[in-house]
């Protein structure tokens, strides 16, 4: 079924679900007992092969959105011979792992740390050890694509690679750049990975590969509906999944509420920074997602970054309506997502049949 068009399902803003979200209390994570939610159709048996195809849907570019692939039919001719041979052999394992297991590379680029890690796309779990390098000083596109290429060949994978940048990607163009070289700003990125690493890469946002994994594997796998990530660190991350498809590049830490920016009022630096109680930052998280109600109400609110390991201090303070459960992945979802992306964007980036075990 290579190639083989979706059929017609829920699209963007078709309206929110008619299905309630009635987790065991208003502000919790995801209950044990609730049964994840069948895989959608599109992510079964993911496969790496030479056509890169995955059951029902075509594994490649999905032309006029936001997360850009790169095909490395051309970059594979910048590797010498001697390189391309090692790389065949060296990669040999990976690839026939991929072939015969759902597996993909995902590689999360932050502003401290370049992590990597093969992915089973049916768990997303890791297959192997994660394998880190510091980001480089400064972090230029040159810099970061031959740390990237670095990890790449340490974990001799020879499949498709999903890159996530801290940065809004649109039209396979970075737009903003945090915590990376402003250099990378009108970068082709997946263009540049591809001609570094000789292979084809998926390049997305950080939060929206978070937010795609915390929706298939982790804190909102049994939510049929509107899901909104948000991650609480220097910044607001955020991302939006309705029915399982992303919408791309949303910056909800940007949004002015009560005459100030959500990430300036309710970041987890501001409350470092500030010395807040946790009674008094969890009001400003409250009032953060009060605002994202009025515009968004999404089915459920999914809490992420580091201070979510202390989310008990927290997340039962939160006063606002939606439910909120608390990331389940952790350093883990970045990767996840973006290999999630690399095999398969089709998954998250189109209409999706629905299936009856989501009903």
């Amino acid at each position: 079924m290579a190639g083989a068009s979706p059929e017609p399902g829920p699209y963007l803003f078709s309206g929110r679900s008619t299905k309630p979200v009635t987790p065991p209390s208003q502000h919790t994570g995801r209950d044990p007992s609730t049964p994840v939610r069948p895989p959608r159709s599109g992510y079964c048996d993911v496969r790496y092969s030479g056509s890169t195809t995955g059951r029902g849907i075509a594994v490649g570019v999905t032309p006029g959105l936001n997360v850009h692939q790169g095909s490395a039919n051309q970059g594979s001719a910048h590797k010498s011979d001697s390189e391309r041979s090692s790389a065949a052999q060296g990669g040999a394992d990976s690839t026939a792992a991929a072939a015969s297991h759902e597996i993909a590379f995902g590689v999360d680029i932050g502003g401290s740390g370049i992590k990597g890690a093969m992915v089973d796309l049916r768990t997303g779990d890791f297959v192997d050890s994660r394998i880190k390098i510091a980001t480089p000083s400064p972090a230029t596109p040159h810099a970061v694509a031959e740390t990237v290429r670095t990890i790449v060949e340490r974990a001799q994978w020879a499949g498709p690679v999903g890159i996530t940048l801290p940065s809004v990607v649109r039209g396979g163009i970075v737009r903003t750049a945090a915590n990376i070289d402003p250099s990378w700003i009108g970068v082709a990125a997946a263009d540049h990975f591809r001609d570094a690493l000789g292979l084809d890469c998926a390049v997305l946002n950080d939060a929206d590969a978070a937010g795609i994994a915390e929706d298939r594997y982790g804190a909102a796998s049994d939510v049929d509906g509107a899901v909104m990530l948000l991650t609480f660190g220097t910044g607001i991350g955020s991302a939006i999944l309705n029915h399982g498809m992303l919408i791309p590049n949303t910056e909800f830490g940007h949004l002015e509420v009560d005459g100030k920016e959500a990430e300036h009022r309710a970041a987890s630096s501001v409350r470092t920074r500030k010395n807040m109680s946790w009674k008094h930052w969890s009001a400003e998280v409250s009032r953060v997602l009060v605002a994202i109600e009025r515009l968004v109400y999404p089915d459920v609110f999914i809490v992420g970054g580091g201070i979510s390991r202390d989310s008990d201090k927290w997340v039962p303070r939160l006063t606002n309506e939606t439910p909120v459960r608390v990331a389940t992945l952790h350093n883990r979802a970045g990767i996840a997502g973006a290999a999630l992306m690399a095999a398969a964007p089709g998954a998250v980036l189109q209409p999706q049949p629905h299936s009856p075990a989501r009903s």
